[in-house]
């Protein structure tokens, strides 16, 4: 099926909108073959930064086009999802394709577009690459970091959720899991320019809630919280106060993988810094037993260590003040019972 599709993506120009049904099926397939494409890699992405690069030449000059070609923003949309597909699937064997390229100076653009489709897509694509070829994303990671701010600004949120569509949503949502990825995948140390800022837009968006946000920003917006706590603790937990309740909220919420797993080990690192937020009687409290309560089971023996040290900390604090057994008392009975059995309290 590939060797077909690559020809007959050869056989087109770089504008024409035949592309569109061609782009989307060599995706898919990208994304499900894996390695089993290594073959026609090269000739894929080449195609599909050609489109790329070709859409944004027609878009800054209109007359590169010689009066017969239009900028096509769906195919610029589609190019994008096809070097995103390649990056899921061959993860760090596209490593390779990507260095000597100009993609990332596409990927950035792409999220600093004014299309919010663009932006979906650029977004994504950085989460796909940081998975595979970090290497090539942190030199643009504070640029990346810079537009997913702007795409997180409560205002644009808010009056995007108003007027009823969700295209900007989406958008956000990518950026909000790419900077994530980012944070988990960058050396140590990495994420301390940008921290804080971004803690401060997770933030709005947990405090914001459900009720006026959808559920996956929520989500994603707890995790990538955890994953700069780990990346970057000793900055976010002197603000753990702000968002501490919001964010055991949110963790709740998500269901048991392993990126539960990575937004717990930070949430526990921050914890050990500054465990006052969720102090009884803090209203915190309840929810970060909930939060720890909502795994059905934890995989991963070292997490399920952590927790367990974070929650015997605060046993022992309050025991030492003698105001263990109220702590334990404020929870709903079946609450404080799991959790005193998955952190031997």
């Amino acid at each position: 099926m590939v060797p077909a599709l690559g020809s007959r993506l050869a056989a087109l120009g770089p504008h024409e909108r035949e592309l569109l049904p061609v782009f989307e099926c060599l995706t898919s397939l990208a994304i499900a073959a894996g390695r089993h494409i290594d073959t026609y890699a090269p000739a894929l992405f080449d195609a599909a930064l050609r489109c790329v690069t070709t859409q944004l030449q027609l878009r800054a000059d209109p007359s590169s086009g010689g009066g017969r070609h239009e900028y096509d923003r769906e195919i610029h949309v589609c190019a994008l999802d096809l070097v995103s597909g390649l990056a899921e699937g061959l993860g760090a064997s596209l490593d390779p394709l990507v260095g000597p390229s100009q993609l990332m100076q596409v990927v950035v653009a792409a999220c600093c577009d004014e299309a919010a489709d663009v932006r979906q897509s650029g977004f994504a694509l950085v989460g796909d690459l940081s998975r595979g070829c970090v290497s090539h994303v942190a030199p643009r990671a504070q640029d990346v970091v810079g537009a997913a701010l702007a795409c997180l600004a409560p205002e644009l949120l808010t009056a995007q959720r108003a007027e009823g569509t969700g295209t900007i949503m989406k958008a956000a949502n990518n950026a909000c899991w790419a900077v994530g990825e980012m944070a988990l995948k960058l050396p140590p140390g990495s994420t301390t320019a940008w921290a804080e800022p971004l803690a401060e837009r997770l933030t709005v968006i947990l405090t914001t809630g459900p009720s006026r946000l959808p559920r996956s920003l929520i989500d994603n917006a707890a995790i990538t919280m955890g994953r700069l706590a780990a990346s970057a603790p000793q900055q976010l937990a002197q603000h753990l106060p702000h968002f501490c309740m919001p964010w055991c909220q949110g963790l709740r919420n998500i269901r048991d993988d392993v990126e539960k797993e990575t937004a717990f080990t930070g949430l526990c690192a921050v914890l050990r810094l500054n465990p006052a937020p969720a102090m009884p009687p803090a209203p915190a409290w309840a929810a970060l037993a909930s939060a720890i309560a909502s795994w059905r089971s934890v995989a991963n023996a070292s997490l399920r260590a952590e927790m367990a040290a974070v929650m015997q900390a605060y046993k022992q604090s309050l025991t030492a003040q003698g105001t263990w057994q109220q702590a334990l008392g404020a929870l709903e009975g079946p609450l404080a019972q799991k959790l005193c059995s998955m952190c031997d309290l």
